[in-house]
């Protein structure tokens, strides 16, 4: 797999979970108070699962995303990312290789979900499109223009303030559909559980950029 398709990835899950928590700071009433509701509900949660299938020009990826305090993990039959706080380590099971880095803030913003929480996406106007049942969906525009991102929608069930379904439309014209499934809210979990397990890919090619 080519350098610029492993990033595509990469970028396609920060932008997933960036859309879940954006905090439409200057949208109108009920979608500020919809989108704020939800980003407090992920922010506030000791530990999050769930499971998605993102759509996109590069094909259906399924995957799993782990989260705990700045820690995370995101498992796909493309790209796997573990990270403990500190060191990041990415799969590549095309390449059979497994990538190590001491990110900075910035590649964090890039590639960490945790780190896109704490840089309080308040960046989106918004304003409620549809309602059917408890799901609510919100279509987001970005305040500024030179961002990837041209518009968003995001469907949130209001009655757990979890997300459920993400549209995101890029300034290349490509987009992207992500199905949230099965979020659950846990306890706290412990940082060793974001740490890549070498029994995991044994003859993978270990590549150190510390």
């Amino acid at each position: 797999m080519k350098a610029k398709a492993i990033y595509i990835y990469i970028k396609v899950a920060a932008v997933v979970t960036a859309m879940c928590l954006a905090i439409a700071a200057y949208a109108a009433e009920p979608a500020k108070t919809t989108v704020s509701k939800c980003s407090a509900a992920l922010k506030s949660a000791p530990s999050l699962t769930a499971t998605f299938l993102l759509d996109s020009d590069n094909g259906l990826i399924p995957g799993s995303l782990t989260m705990s305090g700045r820690c995370f993990k995101l498992i796909t039959d493309r790209l796997s990312i573990w990270y403990d706080g500190k060191t990041q380590w990415t799969y590549i099971p095309d390449n059979e290789e497994v990538s190590i880095a001491e990110p900075t803030a910035d590649e964090l913003l890039e590639t960490n979900p945790v780190e896109i929480i704490n840089a309080s996406m308040s960046n989106y106007s918004g304003r409620v499109v549809s309602t059917d049942g408890n799901v609510r969906t919100i279509e987001l525009k970005p305040l500024k223009a030179g961002g990837s991102i041209v518009s968003a929608e995001l469907s949130i069930d209001t009655a757990r303030n979890l997300p459920t379904r993400i549209v995101a439309v890029f300034t290349n014209g490509s987009r992207l559909i992500a199905n949230i499934a099965n979020v659950k809210i846990g306890k706290e979990i412990g940082r060793s559980a974001f740490v890549y397990d070498t029994k995991l890919h044994p003859s993978a090619e270990t590549v150190d950029l510390r």
